[in-house]
């Protein structure tokens, strides 16, 4: 028996004297106990399979093969990978909890970290964890995790020996040049004790296979795309890439790219705002909503090396989640040499930004939080002027004495023609006036809260006659006001609101009102 056993740990050389131990105590793991801890470091399925798919790019996978098979108590998940494979010492080595020092430098594409990832991500869904590898020219290596063996001998023990349904799930690998195959058995986190004709536990099982695939396209997005493409499939269906940010999408807002600054380190942070969903078609929207939804996606997404560890949220800024900021997303880009920095943790799914970078990320977040705001409330139409040259809209926002008011801006244009010195352009001024004090901000607000998505927008529901009814009467008291055809005509352009119709416009300036009309 002990020919087909190897050792999974190596006890370290001694680094202190005799004396020294004569005054300690060696405390070493109960294997048994540990290993039942290490099931539950907090592992879903869909990040599990994810850490194995790490190891599988971080050795150089062009192609990754993930199959789940049901079979009541004895389905299998396996992942398959046509990478550089290990040589026999090295598998031992891999098998080994804590096979790296954390504290080690990595080579710049490692998606790994803590030399865990193998091993706590296997035992968080499976009691057996198989591997079969070859390395270019080497013969195939096998180890086996048998964690009902572990807690029978209560010792670091590897076996050697592969199930026979284990072995046939690495036909695909042998068939390449090298490779690796990672089998789980035993899968009582995912199937428990359902029998295999058990209709709704096959199902369920599926059902998981489906929220793999939905997460692997979205963490694994980068890699999905590109020259050096990887082909990730689940059973027989390839995985496309699940693009948070609808660069694809022209109506997408980019917004300026920034470079911070930690120490040594920096880091890019890219802030997009998404388009309106009246600007997306009923699959784009559902598509770009995410497994979790569009408003648990806000927010911030962390890369490490292309590889997605955070999908949304406002990284414990002080920043909360609201209907009306959905459509703020920002991509910040790290390399592996920050992890420590960013609190990285084992399932590499939380990430914590340094105190340093934290006022700076927070300004960001802010910027694009208005925008997107803005966007949301107004499906990407301006309503408030930008800047002081801005024509686009007559409402203006005004700081006074620590508040934000809203009035409507005496230096556009249109409202110059129309408040004259005169009786009647002191009345208009008047009536500005009380219209910009009495908004209802509050109720606006809270019947937005309520029912956001059924807020008219300005003009929606205002038909072209009407509409170029008003165009004339704004025409007329612009030529009034001694204003030419054409600076009417240009000035009437600009108003984001008439931009939705440019037809009116045409035909206002092709064949506007005569005088007789206008009097």
């Amino acid at each position: 028996m002990r020919s087909s056993i190897t050792r999974g740990l190596i006890e370290a050389e001694p680094i202190f004297s005799p004396k020294e131990e004569a005054h300690s105590d060696r405390a070493a793991p109960n294997p048994a106990a540990l290993i039942e801890a290490m099931r539950s470091l907090g592992y879903t399925l869909e990040t599990a399979v994810a850490d194995i798919v790490d190891n599988s790019l971080s050795h150089g996978a062009s192609n990754v093969h993930i199959q789940f098979d049901w079979a009541g108590p004895a389905s299998t998940v396996s992942i398959s990978d046509d990478g550089n494979g290990m040589s026999e010492k090295r598998l031992v080595e891999a098998m080994r909890a804590g096979s790296h020092d954390p504290r080690a430098e990595r080579a710049a594409g490692d998606l790994g970290r803590f030399g865990l990832g193998l091993k706590t991500a296997s035992f968080s869904q499976a009691s057996r964890l198989s591997v079969m590898t070859r390395a270019k020219g080497l013969p195939e290596a096998i180890r086996v995790w048998d964690l009902p063996h572990v807690s029978k001998v209560n010792d670091w023990l590897l076996l050697r020996e592969v199930s026979a349904s284990a072995s046939l799930q690495a036909e695909w690998m042998r068939s390449q040049s090298s490779g690796t195959c990672v089998v789980w058995e035993g899968v009582d986190r995912l199937v428990g004790d359902a029998s295999a004709d058990n209709v709704n536990a096959h199902k369920a099982f599926m059902e998981a296979a489906d929220r793999v695939a939905i997460h692997l396209a979205m963490v694994f997005g980068e890699f999905l795309i590109g020259a050096s493409a990887v082909k990730i499939t689940i059973g027989n269906v390839a995985l496309s890439r699940w693009d948070p940010f609808l660069r694809d999408h022209s109506a997408t807002q980019v917004l300026p790219q920034e470079q911070l600054a930690d120490g040594r380190h920096g880091i890019s942070v890219q802030p997009y705002v998404l388009p309106h969903h009246s600007r997306l078609s009923k699959s784009e929207f559902v598509t770009a909503a995410g497994a979790k939804g569009w408003n648990s996606h806000q927010g911030f997404y962390v890369y490490r090396n292309r590889r997605l560890i955070s999908a949304g949220g406002w990284l414990s800024l002080g920043l909360t989640r609201d209907e009306h900021l959905k459509l703020a997303r920002i991509r910040i880009d790290l390399g592996n040499e920050v992890d420590f920095d960013w609190k990285l943790d084992v399932r590499k799914s939380v990430a914590s930004p340094p105190i340093a970078l934290r006022q700076e990320l927070r300004r960001i977040a802010r910027l694009t939080r208005e925008r997107a705001q803005e966007v949301y409330r107004h499906r990407g139409r301006r309503i408030v002027a930008a800047s002081p040259d801005d024509q686009s809209t007559v409402w203006e926002a005004r700081q006074m004495r620590g508040k934000t008011l809203f009035r409507i801006s005496r230096d556009h244009p249109l409202v110059r023609a129309l408040t004259g010195p005169d009786e009647s352009g002191r009345a208009t001024e008047a009536l500005l006036k009380l219209v910009e004090q009495t908004i209802p901000l509050a109720s606006i607000y809270i019947r937005h809260a309520e029912a956001p998505n059924d807020q008219p927008t300005p003009f929606d529901d205002t038909k072209d006659a009407a509409f170029k009814e008003m165009l004339c009467d704004l025409y007329q008291g612009m030529r009034v006001a001694g204003h030419s055809h054409e600076q009417a005509v240009a000035t009437l352009s600009t108003l984001s609101a008439v931009k939705t119709r440019p037809h009116l416009i045409a035909t206002l300036h092709s064949n506007p009102p005569t005088l007789s009309e206008l009097d």
